[in-house]
């Protein structure tokens, strides 16, 4: 009999259990965290750290304790420096190849992309950290043509013009030259990988593989080796070779990976979860926590994942994060039948977030429903 997937995968995310104490430990624990809406990541991490606030996690991100650099499918994703070096090694390759394609309708190729390495590397030296929109300006400087437009002028033209630059630097990430530096003036910034992130042991590509699939399981489960491969990225063959690696690490039932006595349950508090939160984002089967009436709802076909209220584990309902003069407020927006669950404490822990005067009411409020 299959178990309450819903429940004990709410457990493995550990959302708010006080197990972490630092920001950094939270994407530790998540092996990596899908990322490429910043202000939304930064409540994913908040949310599964009870009493965090924005500044707290910001300022672990501007210290380098986690990292925001594209290193699955590809994306972007927040992960630790302990690990970036190899998760790297094992995906850059394969998500190369696949970019392949776009790479020559911007010209871009190997000379180029080498070429312009060389001058970030000496552009970014000395502790330096550049916008997008600087390190553009500086390699026009050097005489790299940024822009691509194929001769038009319309909104195709425009999006190739952002392509290519955006294309230089991902490869940059990709092959370990840039990630993400502190922000600057509210906005993202390079900064150079080895100046970023200490050396350490080299992997091999097997114990790659199931490291991969051990943060994978641990921080996931229960899953199943195709939610790994949609997660991960990785070919069928390289799939199966992870997932056999640690398979004896974990209980399974059909084709599900379970943490083995993992006894925890979902609470009965409601979660407001980021757009792309990794409880959602990182299953390709994802019935166990959202009914396929709602799925359109909260996943546009086009791939966007909106903000979901979560209650025992299943989503029932979406919120917006809107501004409110100098005020950032939670608006809940349930589905048929789900009004009445009690928002108060994710919500108390939303304001608290966003706003540090209100983490004491937070906590308070916490307090009273634990005891």
């Amino acid at each position: 009999m299959i178990k309450d997937i819903a429940a004990l995968r709410q457990a493995s995310h550990r959302f708010s259990d006080g197990s972490f104490e630092h920001p950094g430990n939270v994407v530790e624990w998540m092996g990596a965290m899908q990322a490429q809406e910043f202000t939304m990541a930064k409540w994913a991490v908040g949310v599964r750290l009870p009493w965090a606030t924005d500044t707290a996690v910001q300022a672990a991100f501007d210290r380098g304790e986690f990292l925001r650099t594209h290193v699955m499918r590809p994306t972007w994703h927040f992960v630790t420096p302990a690990n970036i070096r190899w998760m790297l090694a094992l995906t850059a390759p394969r998500i190369i190849s696949l970019t392949r394609a776009n790479h020559n309708e911007l010209e871009l190729d190997e000379r180029l992309c080498g070429r312009c390495e060389e001058l970030i590397a000496r552009i970014l030296s000395g502790g330096r950290s550049l916008t997008r929109e600087q390190m553009g300006l500086e390699l026009e400087q050097a005489g790299v043509r940024i822009t691509h437009s194929l001769g038009t002028q319309g909104s195709r033209g425009k999006l190739l013009d952002r392509a290519r630059l955006t294309n230089i630097m991902i490869r940059a990430e990709l092959d370990a030259i840039v990630c993400s530096g502190p922000m600057q003036g509210g906005k993202q910034t390079y900064a150079l990988f080895d100046e970023r992130v200490p050396r350490a042991p080299q992997q091999s590509r097997d114990e790659a593989l199931a490291m991969l699939a051990r943060n994978y399981f641990r921080s996931h489960a229960p899953a199943s080796p195709s939610d790994f491969a949609w997660w991960s990225g990785l070919s069928a063959v390289d799939v199966r070779q992870a997932v056999g690696a640690v398979r004896a690490e974990f209980d399974c039932e059909g084709d599900y990976l379970f943490n083995r006595n993992f006894g925890h349950a979902a609470t009965g508090n409601a979660l407001l979860l980021p757009a792309f939160d990794e409880y959602i984002v990182a299953y390709r089967d994802r019935s166990a926590v959202l009914t396929a009436e709602r799925h359109t709802r909260a996943v546009s076909s086009n791939g966007i994942f909106r903000p979901v209220i979560v209650e025992r584990g299943r989503v029932v309902g979406l919120w917006r994060r809107v501004v409110k003069g100098k005020r950032v407020v939670a608006v809940p927006e349930f589905f048929d039948g789900a009004a009445s669950v009690d928002l108060s404490l994710a919500l108390a822990d939303f304001n608290a977030f966003v706003d540090e005067q209100a983490s004491e009411m937070s906590a308070q409020l916490r307090a009273k429903t634990i005891c």
